[in-house]
């Protein structure tokens, strides 16, 4: 028997994501620990990367985590989540609690060029903007270097360096930045806490890619994986 399968369109490329079921306890982050891999092409390469992506369960990175924080391995579950790409001219990360006040009546956006690889693996400082839920606006903007961005390319992703323009200038409007902080506030209604998204913008069109809850307030841990995975525009 001869399996098909059809992910919005013949030549669709996907993301294939890692969600761990201990990847948000309230003592220790696992966001990050698992693999994902971007703009995959054809079944073969699909088959590949969901293998893969369960394979990453039992990395030496992952295990290492699991035996520092006494988590017992025989717990722990893992399923994948294929997502059609959205190839974003800007990305980035909201929290709806900033991670560094921990006030609740801030939010924090990060926000760069490209692919939204860039900021959750860390490799450059994005833009930053806080907003006040309570007056609904931007309180805060701070100008990240953006040196490069991460892009589509024949073969996954690549990084290429931003133009000098696009490290002077902030990447997103403040019109942008405050819709993408309105969608987080009605992302934490509707999941009753606050949340860590990841989203994007593409031609103009706002994506929610992920999101999941803070479960811990370390801006270095709670980046990546999701419980609740999403791609529509919004």
């Amino acid at each position: 028997m001869q399996t098909t399968i059809m992910l919005w369109g013949a030549n669709s490329k996907v993301a294939v994501r890692s969600s761990a079921t201990a990847e948000d306890l309230p003592e220790a982050s696992f966001a990050g620990q698992q693999e994902t891999y971007l703009n995959i092409e054809g079944l073969d390469q699909l088959y590949l990367s969901v293998r893969k992506c369960f394979a990453s369960l039992f990395s030496s990175r992952a295990t290492a985590y699991r035996k520092q924080t006494n988590f017992d391995t025989g717990k722990i579950s893992l399923s994948v989540v294929v997502q059609r790409m959205v190839n974003s001219e800007i990305s980035g990360v909201l929290f709806t609690i900033d991670p560094i006040s921990k006030n609740k009546s801030r939010m924090m956006l990060n926000a760069s060029w490209g692919l939204g690889e860039s900021i959750v693996s860390g490799k450059v400082t994005p833009d930053i903007y806080v907003y006040d839920r309570n007056h609904r606006q931007i309180v805060e903007k701070r100008l990240g270097d953006k040196k490069i961005m991460v892009c589509y390319s024949a073969e996954g992703t690549e990084e290429r360096e931003t133009s000098s323009q696009q490290r002077r200038e902030f990447s997103l409007t403040d019109k942008q930045a405050i819709e993408i902080f309105e969608l987080g506030r009605k992302t934490e209604q509707h999941f009753q806490c606050p949340q860590d998204m990841e989203w994007a913008i593409s031609q103009n069109r706002l994506y929610l890619l992920q999101a999941r809850p803070i479960t811990t307030l370390n801006v270095k841990t709670a980046l990546i994986s999701s419980l609740q995975n999403l791609s529509e525009p919004y």
